[in-house]
């Protein structure tokens, strides 16, 4: 067999191509001829096929997905745009590793312990305008005071016109531990690298690693500062205990990794301690 004809079995092992050329009554000729829409075709079909929305679109074109077209006697190819991304689009709200029946949707208590708070996720709903640099929020305190549910009303709310992940950490790092390598890892760090507003729920409960603090974390968080993508955290730590926690790993010491991690923080969120009282009790 030689390279031609090699390069046309190839062809044929896409069964949609393989449709589209024995309904459009292509010759081995016109196939050699139109052999480059045709590859085409077959590479964007392996990118769709994996993806069928459950990861970045791979796309050149972001958002479409391409077919075959015999027109004027010649093949070419044309974009339409994808169901699943479109659907993916509508779901402004992506809660990963989260209880679905944490809604938000009780009422919001408002007393003076929740000023301060209160104040801020008012000052960045005021202040964000997609592309330009707004301080997230970094809020802690102790277990129970309301710190994830306030801020997942102001997440439901920016979600009404912005892409939104929320995001329960712990989970996430021992999902991430589990899933490296595969797809679902690369698809998960895309998620939270690109998101609108990125919510990361309970940091520094989590058994953390080298890998996940400089590979994951860090590497999240350099990319949304630099292309001004606002992060919000919650904690029982303080950023001084988080920076304890960011230092000392289960298998390391490296304070100028945590302390590098921590001002990162610091530049992107500012910091809310919440008093109040435990409302689980």
């Amino acid at each position: 067999m030689n390279k031609i004809d090699e390069l046309i079995k190839k062809l044929y092992r896409d069964e949609e191509v393989a449709k589209f050329i024995e309904e459009n009554n292509l010759g081995q000729e016109d196939v050699i001829n139109f052999y480059g829409p045709l590859s085409m075709q077959v590479n964007n079909n392996v990118i769709c096929n994996k993806c069928l929305g459950k990861i970045p679109c791979q796309m050149h074109e972001i958002g479409m997905k391409s077919y075959l077209e015999f027109y004027n006697n010649r093949v070419q190819i044309v974009n339409k745009p994808c169901p699943y991304y479109e659907k993916h689009q509508r779901t402004n709200l992506e809660m990963l590793y989260f209880p679905e029946e944490m809604s938000g949707e009780q009422e919001l208590i408002t007393n003076p312990e929740r000023a301060e708070f209160t104040k801020e996720m008012i000052r960045f709903q005021k202040e964000y305008k997609k592309g330009s640099f707004v301080k997230g929020i970094y809020v802690h305190g102790p277990f129970g005071n309301g710190k994830t549910f306030m801020i997942l009303k102001l997440a439901k709310a920016m979600a009404k016109k912005y892409r939104v992940v929320f995001v329960y950490y712990p989970d996430l790092v021992r999902k991430l531990k589990s899933s490296f390598g595969d797809s679902d890892f690369e698809y998960t760090i895309n998620t939270l690298k690109k998101a609108d507003i990125l919510f990361f729920d309970d940091v520094g409960a989590e058994n953390t690693t080298p890998f996940i603090r400089d590979e994951v974390l860090g590497t999240v968080l350099q990319y949304r500062m630099f292309s001004n993508l606002p992060t919000f955290m919650t904690s029982n730590l303080s950023l001084e205990m988080l920076r304890k926690h960011l230092q000392e790993t289960s298998s390391d010491v490296n304070h100028m990794a945590g302390d590098r991690l921590i001002e990162r923080i610091r530049y992107m969120m500012n910091e809310i301690e919440l008093i109040d009282k435990n409302y689980r009790l």
